[in-house]
């Protein structure tokens, strides 16, 4: 009886014949060694042939798309609602010249830091939601005033202090003067308190210095 043999495995058959006709004659050791390395030669050009084995190269897109698409279900899964909030460290300080600083969001979601620009300690950390101001006191000094956004995947969710808006997030650094002042009026008659303030998201002419997350959130 005849037995129909697929075109690729054409040279399994050839060596099967081959062995069960040395066989017939004794002649198995004859034949064996080269029958072996045909059929493992012709194994290998159909494994070359068959794509999605696992000699093939990995491909890189396929798994940048995944690698997004499993930070965000992980972003997803600890999403929070961004809320105004103050912690302002310097409230409980022992003075009694405070001035007004005043933060503002144009286009985005913002945290704001506000550190002692000469001991660079932590004096405020203020969460102000978009298209929102928020106003703080501040006893007489030079503050330097970070801020961090998400400026990179849109839609990402807030994940709270820890993660922010997770691998999208930007820390920056504001290089503009951010001083508490008293000033005097003229003939010692009295005084008043000049304050500072920031509004991100305009065109402005300034250019903010970029941070490292380390840097925005150490004491």
């Amino acid at each position: 009886m005849a037995i129909a043999i697929p075109k690729q495995f054409a040279g399994f058959g050839l060596a099967v014949a081959i062995i069960s006709v040395a066989n017939h004659f004794g002649l198995v050791d004859l034949f064996a060694q080269s029958a072996t390395r045909a059929i493992s030669k012709q194994a290998q050009s159909v494994e070359s042939a068959n794509p999605g084995q696992p000699n093939e190269p990995e491909n890189g897109l396929q798994m940048a798309k995944d690698y997004a698409e499993h930070q965000k279900m992980v972003a997803n899964s600890a999403a929070m609602p961004f809320k105004k909030e103050v912690i302002n460290v310097s409230s409980m300080e022992n003075t009694q010249h405070f001035g007004p600083v005043s933060m503002e969001s144009q286009n985005v979601d913002t945290v704001f830091i506000i550190r002692d620009k000469a001991t660079k300690r932590l004096r405020a950390v203020v969460q102000v939601p978009k298209k929102q101001t928020v106003n703080i006191s501040l006893p007489i000094g030079q503050y330097t005033i970070q801020y961090a956004q998400n400026n990179y995947i849109k839609d990402a969710p807030w994940q709270g202090l820890n993660k922010f808006w997770g691998y999208g997030t930007t820390f920056l650094e504001s290089n503009l003067e951010h001083n508490v002042t008293l000033v005097q009026y003229p003939n010692n008659s009295g005084y008043f308190i000049r304050g500072t303030g920031i509004i991100v998201g305009v065109e402005d002419g300034t250019q903010p210095d970029e941070l490292a997350k380390n840097e925005f959130v150490k004491m």
